[in-house]
């Protein structure tokens, strides 16, 4: 299945995870004796509209079929379920940790002290849609609550964009996504960057799309190859910092849909960057408060004790919490059968394909 190697798509997500996590580390000026590379801890949280994108066209990729031709309640319950399975143990786990055993406000001196209303909206992850203005509880899920937003949505865009065509209407919503961060200063009032998620989402399921219909070209792999390192080269060069936030939607677009059909490439789907891109979502959900747990304990460390310790932690959410509940779930929605395969990047290093999927793979783009 030569075009669908979803590995450079799970080690991009991994870089991504690690973006945000860079970003996050610098407070207290820590990254300034790195010189040179300081930009890369000056990300502007750009790493997070990766996750939104990727998460839209990787869904039209698993998913897209599922409502191609009808709405059935059936089989969008069966998605949410398993969106769900995906990401709510994690975020209870770290909810349940920030809420009773290491309350943030305590952790660091900004955090806002939480209240029973943004428990309850943490809790029932509507906590970004226009609730309250600031981060609670564990920090990093505003994200995830905008998630969940994209995927009630899903079904709805699926139908929709496969009727009323991908093109324009994924023009249109790359158009609202780069207006919405202009809407309001403020970033989680009045539900903006849930809007912004949505929006973002839908462009990665349109870009999916149109993508798959483009034919095979030597141009995927050395598109795939440059953009990264036009992107790096646009973050140092803060002087054009306001015109690549503009193009920075449409690099990412370009760089997922060449990942995806350019074949494997190493820096991407070797096993340490597939392997990060796995824990990412742990990584992701758990970095801000090991973070400030570790600076209450023993102060500003360097990123040679720091990043090794977040790590650790993500390692042991992945493989005791995030994968063991999403099996469970998922088996128990199932009526207990056993689960049926299932095509999830996150899941294997390869995918394996039947003999007619891939018939109908190279039909497709031929």
């Amino acid at each position: 299945m030569r075009a669908a190697h979803i590995q450079n798509l799970t080690g991009l997500r991994g870089f991504a995870a690690l973006s945000v996590l860079l970003l996050h580390i610098r407070y207290g000026d820590l990254a300034t004796p790195y010189g040179p590379f300081a930009f890369l801890f000056h990300t502007r949280g750009l790493g997070v509209d990766v996750f939104f994108i990727l998460s839209g066209f990787i869904l039209a990729y698993v998913h897209g079929k599922d409502f191609g031709n009808s709405l059935r309640p059936k089989e969008a319950i069966n998605f949410w379920v398993a969106r769900l399975a995906r990401i709510y143990p994690v975020h209870l786990f770290m909810l349940v940790l920030t809420a009773f055993i290491l309350p943030m406000h305590k952790l660091y001196e900004w955090s806002p002290v939480d209240t029973a209303l943004t428990f309850y909206a943490n809790l029932f992850l509507f906590h970004a849609w226009g609730v309250t203005s600031d981060l609670t509880f564990n920090q990093p899920s505003w994200s995830i609550s905008c998630e969940w937003a994209a995927y009630l949505t899903f079904p709805f865009v699926a139908y929709f964009t496969r009727k009323w065509g991908k093109i324009p209407f994924a023009l249109l919503l790359i158009g609202l996504a780069l207006y919405a961060p202009y809407l309001q200063p403020n970033m989680l009032a009045n539900g903006v960057w849930t809007i912004k998620c949505i929006t973002y989402f839908v462009a990665g399921y349109c870009a999916y799309q149109v993508c798959h219909d483009l034919p095979d070209s030597k141009l995927w792999r050395i598109t795939a190859m440059a953009i990264a390192p036009l992107i790096l080269l646009m973050f140092w060069m803060t002087s054009i910092q306001y015109y690549f936030d503009l193009a920075f939607p449409f690099l990412v677009i370009v760089m997922i849909a060449s990942l995806f059909r350019a074949g494997p490439i190493w820096g991407y789907s070797n096993p340490v960057s597939v392997y990060l891109g796995k824990i990412s979502f742990s990584l992701y959900m758990c970095h801000i408060m090991v973070l400030f747990v570790e600076r209450k304990l023993f102060g500003m460390m360097d990123l040679k004790y720091e990043i090794p310790i977040i790590l650790a932690f993500s390692m042991f959410l992945y493989h005791c919490i995030e994968e063991p509940a999403r099996k469970v779930i998922r088996m128990v929605a199932e009526g207990g059968s056993r689960e049926r395969p299932q095509k999830n990047f996150t899941d294997s290093y390869a995918l394996p394909a039947t003999e007619p999927e891939l018939q109908k793979e190279h039909k497709a783009l031929a």
